[in-house]
Protein backbone atom coordinates (compact mmCIF):
# COMPACT_ATOMS: atom_id res chain seq x y z
CA UNK A 1 0.00 0.00 0.00
CA UNK A 2 1.54 3.13 -1.25
CA UNK A 3 1.18 7.06 0.20
CA UNK A 4 -1.77 7.27 -1.53
CA UNK A 5 -3.84 4.45 0.02
CA UNK A 6 -2.47 4.98 3.18
CA UNK A 7 -3.41 8.53 3.19
CA UNK A 8 -7.20 7.49 2.12
CA UNK A 9 -7.09 4.97 5.20
CA UNK A 10 -5.87 8.44 7.42
CA UNK A 11 -8.97 10.50 6.11
CA UNK A 12 -11.04 7.78 6.76
CA UNK A 13 -10.63 6.79 10.30
CA UNK A 14 -10.56 10.87 11.15
CA UNK A 15 -14.02 10.68 9.62
CA UNK A 16 -15.02 8.40 11.35
CA UNK A 17 -14.36 10.43 14.64
CA UNK A 18 -15.81 13.04 13.06
CA UNK A 19 -18.65 11.81 13.40
CA UNK A 20 -19.71 12.57 16.56
CA UNK A 21 -19.02 15.68 18.25
CA UNK A 22 -15.36 16.17 20.20
CA UNK A 23 -17.07 16.37 23.50
CA UNK A 24 -18.88 13.05 23.08
CA UNK A 25 -15.82 11.03 21.91
CA UNK A 26 -14.57 7.82 23.39
CA UNK A 27 -11.74 8.74 25.87
CA UNK A 28 -12.10 12.29 25.34
CA UNK A 29 -15.22 12.84 26.02
CA UNK A 30 -14.45 11.09 29.84
CA UNK A 31 -12.20 13.78 30.28
CA UNK A 32 -14.05 16.17 29.00
CA UNK A 33 -17.20 15.24 31.71
CA UNK A 34 -14.24 15.04 34.24
CA UNK A 35 -13.73 18.58 33.72
CA UNK A 36 -17.20 19.57 33.22
CA UNK A 37 -18.28 18.21 36.77
CA UNK A 38 -15.04 19.60 38.64
CA UNK A 39 -15.86 23.02 36.73
CA UNK A 40 -19.42 22.80 38.21
CA UNK A 41 -18.26 21.68 41.13
CA UNK A 42 -15.53 25.00 41.44
CA UNK A 43 -18.64 26.98 40.33
CA UNK A 44 -21.13 25.57 43.07
CA UNK A 45 -18.53 26.35 45.99
CA UNK A 46 -16.53 29.57 44.73
CA UNK A 47 -16.82 32.91 43.32
CA UNK A 48 -18.00 31.77 40.54
CA UNK A 49 -21.76 30.68 41.96
CA UNK A 50 -22.30 34.64 43.02
CA UNK A 51 -21.21 35.11 39.20
CA UNK A 52 -23.35 32.93 37.52
CA UNK A 53 -26.39 33.94 40.07
CA UNK A 54 -25.64 37.95 38.71
CA UNK A 55 -25.43 36.46 35.14
CA UNK A 56 -29.16 34.74 35.75
CA UNK A 57 -30.39 38.12 37.38
CA UNK A 58 -29.20 39.88 34.50
CA UNK A 59 -30.81 37.64 31.90
CA UNK A 60 -34.41 38.13 34.16
CA UNK A 61 -37.21 39.42 31.55
CA UNK A 62 -38.77 42.24 33.86
CA UNK A 63 -41.67 41.37 36.09
CA UNK A 64 -43.58 44.30 37.52
CA UNK A 65 -44.06 44.04 41.30
CA UNK A 66 -41.04 41.86 41.92
CA UNK A 67 -37.32 42.52 43.43
CA UNK A 68 -35.20 40.18 42.06
CA UNK A 69 -32.08 39.27 44.24
CA UNK A 70 -29.81 36.52 44.45
CA UNK A 71 -28.33 34.29 47.57
CA UNK A 72 -25.96 31.90 48.26
CA UNK A 73 -25.61 29.65 51.23
CA UNK A 74 -22.22 28.90 52.99
CA UNK A 75 -20.59 25.58 54.72
CA UNK A 76 -20.13 28.41 57.31
CA UNK A 77 -23.42 29.37 58.25
CA UNK A 78 -23.76 32.68 56.02
CA UNK A 79 -25.61 33.80 53.40
CA UNK A 80 -23.96 35.57 50.61
CA UNK A 81 -26.41 38.11 48.25
CA UNK A 82 -25.57 39.88 45.38
CA UNK A 83 -28.07 41.74 42.37
CA UNK A 84 -27.63 42.12 39.47
CA UNK A 85 -24.98 44.44 39.10
CA UNK A 86 -22.67 42.15 40.98
CA UNK A 87 -22.79 43.74 44.04
CA UNK A 88 -22.22 41.26 47.41
CA UNK A 89 -22.75 41.23 50.89
CA UNK A 90 -22.30 38.76 53.65
CA UNK A 91 -25.12 37.92 56.08
CA UNK A 92 -24.89 35.98 59.41
CA UNK A 93 -28.05 36.65 61.05
CA UNK A 94 -31.61 38.17 60.19
CA UNK A 95 -30.87 41.79 61.13
CA UNK A 96 -27.80 41.69 58.16
CA UNK A 97 -29.42 39.66 55.90
CA UNK A 98 -32.29 42.79 56.38
CA UNK A 99 -29.62 45.23 55.74
CA UNK A 100 -28.05 43.57 53.37
CA UNK A 101 -31.42 43.16 51.16
CA UNK A 102 -32.43 46.89 51.38
CA UNK A 103 -29.23 48.02 50.39
CA UNK A 104 -28.71 45.73 47.22
CA UNK A 105 -31.98 46.53 46.14
CA UNK A 106 -31.76 50.11 46.51
CA UNK A 107 -33.63 51.86 43.42
CA UNK A 108 -34.40 48.28 42.44
CA UNK A 109 -38.01 48.91 43.19
CA UNK A 110 -40.77 49.98 45.11
CA UNK A 111 -41.11 49.50 49.11
CA UNK A 112 -44.14 47.46 47.91
CA UNK A 113 -42.53 45.38 45.45
CA UNK A 114 -42.30 41.29 46.35
CA UNK A 115 -38.91 40.43 47.32
CA UNK A 116 -37.96 37.51 44.60
CA UNK A 117 -34.91 35.66 45.88
CA UNK A 118 -33.30 33.22 43.47
CA UNK A 119 -30.80 30.57 45.18
CA UNK A 120 -27.68 29.08 43.96
CA UNK A 121 -27.97 24.91 43.73
CA UNK A 122 -26.24 23.94 47.09
CA UNK A 123 -28.31 26.60 49.00
CA UNK A 124 -31.47 23.76 48.21
CA UNK A 125 -29.71 20.49 47.57
CA UNK A 126 -26.90 20.32 50.56
CA UNK A 127 -28.51 23.63 53.02
CA UNK A 128 -32.09 23.81 52.98
CA UNK A 129 -32.59 24.22 56.89
CA UNK A 130 -30.66 27.68 55.98
CA UNK A 131 -33.77 28.49 53.81
CA UNK A 132 -35.45 29.30 57.46
CA UNK A 133 -33.12 32.56 57.71
CA UNK A 134 -35.18 33.59 54.87
CA UNK A 135 -37.79 36.47 54.84
CA UNK A 136 -40.52 34.34 55.05
CA UNK A 137 -42.27 36.62 52.28
CA UNK A 138 -39.69 36.07 49.75
CA UNK A 139 -40.93 34.23 46.70
CA UNK A 140 -38.28 31.25 46.48
CA UNK A 141 -36.35 30.73 43.04
CA UNK A 142 -33.96 28.10 42.30
CA UNK A 143 -31.18 28.33 39.96
CA UNK A 144 -29.69 25.26 38.17
CA UNK A 145 -27.28 26.17 35.63
CA UNK A 146 -28.66 28.97 33.24
CA UNK A 147 -32.22 28.59 34.61
CA UNK A 148 -34.41 30.05 37.16
CA UNK A 149 -36.93 27.76 38.10
CA UNK A 150 -39.70 28.75 41.01
CA UNK A 151 -39.86 26.83 44.26
CA UNK A 152 -42.27 25.65 46.15
CA UNK A 153 -41.83 24.72 50.40
CA UNK A 154 -43.57 23.03 52.61
CA UNK A 155 -42.03 22.34 55.96
CA UNK A 156 -38.97 23.66 57.63
CA UNK A 157 -36.06 22.78 58.35
CA UNK A 158 -34.00 19.03 57.15
CA UNK A 159 -37.33 17.73 56.68
CA UNK A 160 -38.90 20.64 54.57
CA UNK A 161 -40.08 19.48 50.96
CA UNK A 162 -39.12 21.51 48.22
CA UNK A 163 -40.43 21.23 44.52
CA UNK A 164 -39.10 23.09 41.44
CA UNK A 165 -41.58 24.21 38.34
CA UNK A 166 -39.59 22.96 35.48
CA UNK A 167 -42.28 23.90 33.31
CA UNK A 168 -45.55 24.94 33.46
CA UNK A 169 -47.93 23.46 35.39
CA UNK A 170 -45.02 20.69 36.30
CA UNK A 171 -43.11 20.00 39.35
CA UNK A 172 -40.43 17.54 40.20
CA UNK A 173 -39.13 17.03 43.61
CA UNK A 174 -35.55 18.36 44.93
CA UNK A 175 -33.99 15.76 47.49
CA UNK A 176 -31.13 16.23 49.32
CA UNK A 177 -27.65 16.38 47.84
CA UNK A 178 -26.48 13.01 50.15
CA UNK A 179 -29.67 11.34 48.95
CA UNK A 180 -28.38 11.90 45.64
CA UNK A 181 -31.30 14.68 45.20
CA UNK A 182 -29.07 16.50 42.48
CA UNK A 183 -28.61 13.23 40.03
CA UNK A 184 -31.93 12.39 40.44
CA UNK A 185 -33.11 16.26 39.82
CA UNK A 186 -31.17 16.27 36.30
CA UNK A 187 -32.44 12.56 35.39
CA UNK A 188 -36.24 13.72 35.55
CA UNK A 189 -35.47 17.23 33.60
CA UNK A 190 -33.86 15.36 31.10
CA UNK A 191 -36.87 12.92 30.81
CA UNK A 192 -39.34 16.10 30.56
CA UNK A 193 -37.24 17.13 27.58
CA UNK A 194 -36.88 14.25 25.79
CA UNK A 195 -38.02 14.24 22.07
CA UNK A 196 -41.33 12.50 21.84
CA UNK A 197 -41.42 11.39 18.42
CA UNK A 198 -44.87 10.16 17.39
CA UNK A 199 -43.39 7.47 14.76
CA UNK A 200 -42.39 5.55 17.54
CA UNK A 201 -45.25 5.68 19.68
CA UNK A 202 -47.58 2.00 20.00
CA UNK A 203 -50.32 2.73 21.56
CA UNK A 204 -51.94 -0.75 22.95
CA UNK A 205 -55.02 -1.81 23.95
CA UNK A 206 -54.73 -5.19 26.49
CA UNK A 207 -57.51 -7.69 24.85
CA UNK A 208 -57.67 -11.16 26.53
CA UNK A 209 -57.87 -13.98 23.64
CA UNK A 210 -56.85 -11.08 21.01
CA UNK A 211 -53.77 -11.10 18.68
CA UNK A 212 -50.89 -13.01 19.73
CA UNK A 213 -48.84 -10.68 17.30
CA UNK A 214 -47.60 -7.03 17.17
CA UNK A 215 -46.36 -5.24 14.13
CA UNK A 216 -42.59 -4.22 14.04
CA UNK A 217 -43.76 -0.35 12.67
CA UNK A 218 -46.55 1.88 13.92
CA UNK A 219 -49.64 2.01 11.70
CA UNK A 220 -51.77 5.44 11.04
CA UNK A 221 -55.57 4.82 11.15
CA UNK A 222 -56.52 5.42 7.57
CA UNK A 223 -59.43 7.98 7.96
CA UNK A 224 -58.25 9.66 11.03
CA UNK A 225 -54.64 9.52 10.07
CA UNK A 226 -54.01 9.33 14.23
CA UNK A 227 -51.89 6.67 15.44
CA UNK A 228 -53.90 2.96 15.24
CA UNK A 229 -54.33 1.33 18.25
CA UNK A 230 -52.63 -2.48 18.59
CA UNK A 231 -54.80 -5.03 19.94
CA UNK A 232 -52.76 -7.32 21.97
CA UNK A 233 -53.37 -10.69 23.83
CA UNK A 234 -52.34 -9.48 27.99
CA UNK A 235 -50.76 -13.06 28.47
CA UNK A 236 -48.74 -12.60 25.48
CA UNK A 237 -47.22 -9.20 25.94
CA UNK A 238 -44.17 -9.34 27.91
CA UNK A 239 -42.91 -11.54 25.14
CA UNK A 240 -44.25 -9.77 21.99
CA UNK A 241 -42.32 -6.09 23.62
CA UNK A 242 -39.31 -7.53 21.53
CA UNK A 243 -40.68 -6.70 18.62
CA UNK A 244 -40.94 -2.90 19.33
CA UNK A 245 -37.73 -2.25 20.33
CA UNK A 246 -36.07 1.27 20.71
CA UNK A 247 -40.11 2.51 20.54
CA UNK A 248 -42.69 3.82 23.29
CA UNK A 249 -45.16 1.38 24.14
CA UNK A 250 -48.31 3.32 25.92
CA UNK A 251 -50.83 0.67 28.07
CA UNK A 252 -53.58 1.99 30.07
CA UNK A 253 -55.22 0.81 33.03
CA UNK A 254 -56.09 0.77 36.87
CA UNK A 255 -52.81 0.17 39.16
CA UNK A 256 -53.30 -1.69 42.62
CA UNK A 257 -50.95 -3.56 44.31
CA UNK A 258 -48.56 -4.22 41.44
CA UNK A 259 -50.98 -5.18 39.16
CA UNK A 260 -52.50 -3.53 36.13
CA UNK A 261 -56.18 -4.24 36.17
CA UNK A 262 -57.89 -4.18 32.62
CA UNK A 263 -61.32 -4.39 30.68
CA UNK A 264 -62.37 -4.69 27.28
CA UNK A 265 -65.13 -3.76 26.40
CA UNK A 266 -67.64 -5.68 28.24
CA UNK A 267 -65.70 -8.35 29.46
CA UNK A 268 -64.65 -8.67 33.19
CA UNK A 269 -61.65 -7.12 34.55
CA UNK A 270 -58.51 -8.72 34.13
CA UNK A 271 -55.46 -8.08 35.88
CA UNK A 272 -51.71 -8.33 34.39
CA UNK A 273 -48.19 -7.63 36.78
CA UNK A 274 -47.15 -4.89 36.49
CA UNK A 275 -43.33 -5.72 37.28
CA UNK A 276 -43.42 -8.64 34.41
CA UNK A 277 -44.10 -5.67 31.89
CA UNK A 278 -41.60 -3.50 33.19
CA UNK A 279 -38.64 -6.45 33.55
CA UNK A 280 -39.99 -7.21 30.11
CA UNK A 281 -40.28 -3.79 28.18
CA UNK A 282 -36.03 -3.50 29.69
CA UNK A 283 -35.01 -6.48 28.67
CA UNK A 284 -36.37 -5.59 25.07
CA UNK A 285 -35.34 -1.95 25.35
CA UNK A 286 -38.55 -0.34 24.88
CA UNK A 287 -39.84 2.38 26.84
CA UNK A 288 -42.81 1.84 28.74
CA UNK A 289 -45.59 4.16 29.71
CA UNK A 290 -48.52 3.16 32.00
CA UNK A 291 -51.34 5.71 32.07
CA UNK A 292 -53.04 5.35 34.77
CA UNK A 293 -56.69 5.35 35.18
CA UNK A 294 -59.52 4.97 37.80
CA UNK A 295 -61.17 2.24 35.48
CA UNK A 296 -59.73 -0.16 33.35
CA UNK A 297 -61.43 0.48 30.30
CA UNK A 298 -58.89 -0.24 27.41
CA UNK A 299 -58.71 2.05 24.21
CA UNK A 300 -60.28 0.96 21.19
CA UNK A 301 -63.41 -1.54 22.81
CA UNK A 302 -66.66 -0.62 22.81
CA UNK A 303 -68.79 0.13 26.28
CA UNK A 304 -72.65 -1.33 26.78
CA UNK A 305 -73.22 1.41 24.64
CA UNK A 306 -71.54 0.61 21.70
CA UNK A 307 -69.39 3.66 21.96
CA UNK A 308 -65.66 3.02 21.87
CA UNK A 309 -63.54 3.88 24.25
CA UNK A 310 -60.80 6.66 23.51
CA UNK A 311 -58.09 8.85 25.85
CA UNK A 312 -58.74 12.40 25.51
CA UNK A 313 -56.54 14.20 24.12
CA UNK A 314 -54.08 11.76 23.66
CA UNK A 315 -53.86 12.17 20.37
CA UNK A 316 -53.46 15.77 20.34
CA UNK A 317 -50.83 15.16 23.06
CA UNK A 318 -48.72 12.54 20.78
CA UNK A 319 -48.36 15.69 18.73
CA UNK A 320 -46.33 17.70 21.60
CA UNK A 321 -42.35 18.14 20.87
CA UNK A 322 -41.43 16.27 24.14
CA UNK A 323 -42.64 14.38 27.32
CA UNK A 324 -43.67 17.11 29.23
CA UNK A 325 -45.67 18.48 26.69
CA UNK A 326 -47.06 15.21 25.88
CA UNK A 327 -47.81 15.19 29.95
CA UNK A 328 -49.49 18.36 30.20
CA UNK A 329 -52.04 17.50 26.69
CA UNK A 330 -53.32 14.45 28.87
CA UNK A 331 -53.83 16.00 31.46
CA UNK A 332 -54.76 19.62 30.79
CA UNK A 333 -53.29 22.83 31.24
CA UNK A 334 -55.17 23.50 34.84
CA UNK A 335 -53.42 20.62 36.30
CA UNK A 336 -50.37 20.37 38.67
CA UNK A 337 -48.38 17.40 38.10
CA UNK A 338 -45.40 16.49 40.26
CA UNK A 339 -42.82 14.06 38.63
CA UNK A 340 -40.26 11.91 40.73
CA UNK A 341 -38.39 9.82 39.37
CA UNK A 342 -35.95 6.84 41.27
CA UNK A 343 -32.91 3.88 39.48
CA UNK A 344 -31.63 6.77 37.40
CA UNK A 345 -28.35 5.08 38.17
CA UNK A 346 -28.58 2.23 35.55
CA UNK A 347 -29.56 1.75 32.31
CA UNK A 348 -33.34 2.46 33.02
CA UNK A 349 -35.22 5.33 35.23
CA UNK A 350 -38.24 4.84 36.47
CA UNK A 351 -40.74 7.54 36.32
CA UNK A 352 -44.26 8.44 38.61
CA UNK A 353 -46.62 11.36 37.71
CA UNK A 354 -49.29 12.26 40.23
CA UNK A 355 -51.58 15.44 41.12
CA UNK A 356 -49.84 17.62 43.10
CA UNK A 357 -51.21 19.80 45.73
CA UNK A 358 -49.32 22.47 47.17
CA UNK A 359 -48.66 21.99 51.41
CA UNK A 360 -50.84 18.63 50.86
CA UNK A 361 -49.64 14.75 50.38
CA UNK A 362 -50.20 13.85 46.46
CA UNK A 363 -51.54 10.05 45.75
CA UNK A 364 -54.27 8.64 44.20
CA UNK A 365 -57.76 10.17 44.09
CA UNK A 366 -60.45 10.23 46.65
CA UNK A 367 -63.33 7.78 46.26
CA UNK A 368 -65.69 9.87 44.96
CA UNK A 369 -63.85 10.81 42.19
CA UNK A 370 -63.38 7.04 41.19
CA UNK A 371 -67.05 6.49 41.04
CA UNK A 372 -67.54 9.35 39.09
CA UNK A 373 -65.00 8.66 36.77
CA UNK A 374 -66.10 5.51 36.54
CA UNK A 375 -69.79 6.73 35.39
CA UNK A 376 -68.11 8.78 33.15
CA UNK A 377 -65.77 5.98 31.22
CA UNK A 378 -69.38 3.91 30.98
CA UNK A 379 -71.38 6.39 29.71
CA UNK A 380 -69.08 8.54 27.47
CA UNK A 381 -66.48 5.65 26.58
CA UNK A 382 -63.87 8.74 28.10
CA UNK A 383 -61.01 6.86 29.59
CA UNK A 384 -59.53 9.44 31.97
CA UNK A 385 -56.52 10.09 32.68
CA UNK A 386 -55.05 10.90 36.64
CA UNK A 387 -51.59 9.83 36.80
CA UNK A 388 -48.60 8.23 35.09
CA UNK A 389 -45.62 6.09 35.70
CA UNK A 390 -42.97 5.11 32.92
CA UNK A 391 -39.84 2.78 32.67
CA UNK A 392 -37.33 4.89 30.47
CA UNK A 393 -34.13 4.37 29.41
CA UNK A 394 -32.03 6.42 31.29
CA UNK A 395 -30.30 9.66 30.61
CA UNK A 396 -26.99 7.91 30.66
CA UNK A 397 -28.30 5.21 28.53
CA UNK A 398 -29.92 7.34 25.94
CA UNK A 399 -26.49 9.08 25.67
CA UNK A 400 -24.70 6.00 24.95
CA UNK A 401 -27.05 4.76 22.57
CA UNK A 402 -26.17 8.67 20.56
CA UNK A 403 -23.17 8.17 20.42
CA UNK A 404 -22.58 5.03 19.02
CA UNK A 405 -22.02 4.99 15.18
CA UNK A 406 -22.67 1.44 14.11
CA UNK A 407 -25.32 0.23 15.87
CA UNK A 408 -25.85 -2.40 18.67
CA UNK A 409 -22.16 -1.76 19.67
CA UNK A 410 -20.70 -0.04 22.38
CA UNK A 411 -19.86 3.41 21.86
CA UNK A 412 -16.40 3.10 23.90
CA UNK A 413 -15.56 -0.17 22.13
CA UNK A 414 -16.07 1.83 19.23
CA UNK A 415 -14.20 4.71 19.70
CA UNK A 416 -11.56 2.32 21.38
CA UNK A 417 -11.21 0.64 18.09
CA UNK A 418 -10.63 3.95 15.96
CA UNK A 419 -8.40 5.25 18.60
CA UNK A 420 -6.05 2.08 18.43
CA UNK A 421 -6.72 2.12 14.66
CA UNK A 422 -5.41 5.82 14.63
CA UNK A 423 -2.05 4.56 17.00
CA UNK A 424 -1.30 1.33 14.29
CA UNK A 425 -0.88 3.94 11.94
CA UNK A 426 1.39 6.18 13.56
CA UNK A 427 3.00 3.11 13.69
CA UNK A 428 2.57 2.03 10.38
CA UNK A 429 6.18 0.14 9.39
CA UNK A 430 5.38 -2.52 12.18
CA UNK A 431 1.93 -3.15 11.40
CA UNK A 432 2.30 -3.35 7.36
CA UNK A 433 5.11 -5.99 8.12
CA UNK A 434 2.90 -7.91 10.91
CA UNK A 435 0.14 -7.67 8.39
CA UNK A 436 2.16 -9.16 5.76
CA UNK A 437 3.51 -12.16 7.59
CA UNK A 438 -0.11 -12.93 9.02
CA UNK A 439 -1.53 -12.43 5.43
CA UNK A 440 0.50 -12.53 2.73
CA UNK A 441 0.15 -10.44 -0.26
CA UNK A 442 -1.53 -12.17 -3.10
CA UNK A 443 0.31 -12.27 -6.36
CA UNK A 444 -1.26 -12.10 -9.62
CA UNK A 445 -0.37 -15.42 -11.04
CA UNK A 446 -3.18 -16.97 -8.46
CA UNK A 447 -5.70 -15.46 -10.17
CA UNK A 448 -7.41 -16.46 -13.31
CA UNK A 449 -8.93 -12.55 -13.97
CA UNK A 450 -7.10 -9.16 -12.85
CA UNK A 451 -11.26 -8.74 -11.15
CA UNK A 452 -10.50 -11.35 -9.01
CA UNK A 453 -7.40 -10.20 -8.20
CA UNK A 454 -8.54 -6.48 -7.13
CA UNK A 455 -11.11 -7.60 -5.20
CA UNK A 456 -8.43 -9.83 -3.25
CA UNK A 457 -6.80 -7.08 -2.68
CA UNK A 458 -9.49 -5.04 -1.40
CA UNK A 459 -11.01 -7.54 1.22
CA UNK A 460 -7.59 -8.05 2.34
CA UNK A 461 -6.72 -4.21 2.82
CA UNK A 462 -10.07 -3.81 4.22
CA UNK A 463 -9.39 -6.88 6.94
CA UNK A 464 -6.67 -4.71 7.46
CA UNK A 465 -8.53 -1.70 8.50
CA UNK A 466 -11.18 -3.02 10.00
CA UNK A 467 -10.45 -5.75 11.90
CA UNK A 468 -6.40 -5.20 12.15
CA UNK A 469 -5.42 -1.68 13.13
CA UNK A 470 -8.25 -1.44 15.81
CA UNK A 471 -7.29 -5.10 17.40
CA UNK A 472 -3.66 -4.38 17.29
CA UNK A 473 -2.86 -0.76 16.90
CA UNK A 474 -1.23 -0.16 20.86
CA UNK A 475 0.69 -3.09 20.26
CA UNK A 476 2.14 -2.16 17.37
CA UNK A 477 2.84 1.48 18.87
CA UNK A 478 4.61 -0.21 22.27
CA UNK A 479 6.16 -2.74 19.44
CA UNK A 480 7.51 0.52 17.70
CA UNK A 481 8.69 2.19 20.71
CA UNK A 482 10.69 -0.99 21.73
CA UNK A 483 12.89 -0.95 18.03
CA UNK A 484 13.47 2.89 18.44
CA UNK A 485 14.63 2.26 21.90
CA UNK A 486 16.52 -0.94 21.22
CA UNK A 487 18.05 0.75 18.33
CA UNK A 488 19.15 3.58 20.53
CA UNK A 489 20.36 1.19 22.91
CA UNK A 490 22.55 -0.45 20.04
CA UNK A 491 23.68 2.91 18.46
CA UNK A 492 24.66 3.81 22.00
CA UNK A 493 26.77 0.86 22.40
CA UNK A 494 28.46 1.00 19.20
CA UNK A 495 29.43 4.93 20.16
CA UNK A 496 30.89 4.06 23.44
CA UNK A 497 32.77 0.95 21.66
CA UNK A 498 34.01 3.57 18.84
CA UNK A 499 35.17 5.74 21.65
CA UNK A 500 36.95 3.51 23.68
CA UNK A 501 38.79 1.62 20.77
CA UNK A 502 39.69 5.21 19.54
CA UNK A 503 41.38 6.53 23.32
CA UNK A 504 43.03 2.84 23.46
CA UNK A 505 44.36 3.18 20.14
CA UNK A 506 45.68 6.84 20.78
CA UNK A 507 47.41 5.30 24.16
CA UNK A 508 48.96 2.55 22.19
CA UNK A 509 50.63 4.95 19.75
CA UNK A 510 52.51 7.10 22.60
CA UNK A 511 56.13 6.10 22.49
Amino acid sequence: MRFGSRAALIVALLSAMAIMPPSQAGILSGIAKIGARTARTTALHGVGALDNLAAVLKALPHRPGRMPLAAAATAEGHWRLTNAAGEVITAANGPEMARAIRTLSAGAGTAEARLSLHLSEDSVFRFRHMLDDLPATAELNVVIGKESFALTRTGTGLTAKLHAQVRPGIMVEIGRAEAGGRRLFDEAVWQLARTFNRADVRILSLEPGGPGRLPAVTTRDPLTKANAIDRVDPERLPQLLANLRGQTAIVTGRVEGGMLFHRSGTLAERSTPLDGLTRAAEAADVNLIVLQTNTGLQPGARNWLWQRARVPGLEQALQRPDFAAFLAGLVGPEQRMLVSVSGADTARASLRVTPFEEGARTGPLRPLTNTLDDVVSHVTASVVVHGASASLRSADRQRELDRRIVPGIPSDLQFFAIGNAILGLFAWGLSRRAWRRLWPPETREEYASALGYGAARIVREAAFALLFLPLTGVFMVLGTFAIWAWRLIAAFVWFIGRLGRLVFGLAGARP
